[in-house]
């Protein structure tokens, strides 16, 4: 992402590290709703269409694909805010419907590039050595099936390449 400050919230406190190394400001744990009211992240207070305050978060990225965090944006979005869906949720609860509304969120689901990999191919080749810190593991083809266990187990990889050398 480039322009303005990015700020993420992380249930795996192991990426902590990780975020910051790839250009993000700031990063904090992430604590589902409790009790109806959401954790909130320390930066500019903003307030949701009916004046309720929230954070101050333009975007945000659900790329954990869990019901908690889909709830927690719906529940501190600022009026107008957008979440951006690019995990697939495990399991499908209820929406609160009320909650969009009165933040008047946005809601966008990404699925991968089938067209937008041209609009972004170039800043991935200005920036190679920013994302190439994304890749936490390099597996050769000659142990595919180790790149998958490590694929599929939580906490065990932030990102995993399969290498044909």
């Amino acid at each position: 992402m480039s322009g303005g400050r990015q700020v993420a919230a992380s249930r795996c406190v192991d990426e902590f590290a990780l975020l910051r190394r790839t250009g993000c400001a700031s990063a904090y744990p992430f604590r589902p709703v409790h009790g109806g009211r959401a954790a909130r992240l320390p930066f500019s207070e903003d307030a949701n269409a009916l004046g309720q305050p929230r954070p101050g978060t333009d975007i945000y990225i659900d790329a954990a694909g869990a019901a908690a965090v889909f709830n927690t944006v719906v529940a501190s979005a600022k009026c107008k805010a957008k979440l951006v869906m690019v995990a697939v949720q495990k399991k499908s609860d209820a929406i609160d419907l009320g909650g969009m509304l009165r933040s008047e969120l946005t809601l966008i689901a990404s699925q991968g590039y089938p067209t937008e990999i041209f609009e972004v191919t170039g800043e991935l080749a200005e920036h190679q050595d920013r994302f190439a810190r994304l890749i936490s593991n390099r597996v050769p083809f000659t142990d595919v099936e180790r790149a998958y266990e490590l694929a599929l187990t939580p906490g065990a990889a932030e990102k995993v390449v399969v290498t044909f050398d």
